[in-house]
């Protein structure tokens, strides 16, 4: 079974593989550090949830007769998502990250900054437009939550 995640009615609506939407309800009440959940789309990832840090996380089963459809989107370079208020369905979700990323060290960094409340910077894909990378800086204390997006060819 899936289910649909969204938080703080962020834009983008996440799904997620999971046979108890009630029992990921609790496990999000009951934790108490960051939750990790595996998503399939729109795009397949790791969503770092922050519950002291998100107002809401509204989980929803799929609508009647409907099936969900994991991600097809060819990722070529692996992504980081951040809560925004917009975002264009048929572009890439989030910021390229720099190349050769710990993806596992990155997921790491920032659940213990939710965790800790503390900030931690992401370096981001430098832009044909300019010199060096760009960097998100992330305040672990406010950030309900992230995505980070493996490469993926389809």
């Amino acid at each position: 079974m899936y289910a649909t995640v969204r938080v703080n009615g962020d834009a983008v609506s996440w799904t997620i593989s999971a046979s108890d939407i009630a029992a990921t309800a609790r496990g999000i009440v009951e934790a108490s550090a960051p939750v990790i959940l595996p998503v399939l789309g729109p795009a397949a990832g790791r969503l770092i949830l922050s519950p002291r840090a998100a107002s809401t996380v509204a989980l929803q089963p799929p609508p009647a007769g409907g099936d969900v459809i994991p991600s097809h989107s060819d990722i070529p370079v692996a992504r980081i998502y951040l809560p925004s208020d917009t975002w264009c369905a048929n572009s890439l979700p989030g910021y390229a990250l720099a190349r050769g990323t710990d993806l596992e060290q990155l997921e790491v960094s920032i659940a213990d900054a939710m965790h800790n409340s503390a900030v931690t910077t992401v370096v981001l894909l430098a832009s044909t437009s300019v010199e060096g990378p760009g960097f998100a800086v992330l305040n672990g204390a406010s950030l309900p939550y992230a995505v980070i997006i493996p490469v993926s060819r389809r």
